[in-house]
């Protein structure tokens, strides 16, 4: 894109002027662009690691209740009638 001739105004002149800013700055697409394909790396990271953690309590779960000695049943109480 070439910059705003004198004879295109100044609102043409504010949009080059803010497209350079939104492609060379240093919020540009391209930086932008480039923190989210970062931030999407570590977000599998994390989702990745909370799988593992979670499929490690259900092989904790299960190792106590094979562990566990079993729980008695309360006792009935006769007096009491269901």
């Amino acid at each position: 894109m070439s910059e705003a001739s004198p004879e295109q105004g100044p609102v043409v002149a504010l949009l080059v002027a803010r497209r350079a800013v939104l492609t060379g700055g240093p919020n540009s697409i391209g930086v932008q662009e480039a923190r989210v394909t970062e931030l999407r790396a570590g977000l599998d990271e994390a989702v990745a690691f909370l799988a593992a953690c979670r499929a490690e309590v259900v092989e904790i779960d299960a190792a106590i209740a094979v562990l566990s000695p079993p729980v008695p049943d309360p006792p009935i109480d006769p007096e009491v009638t269901p």
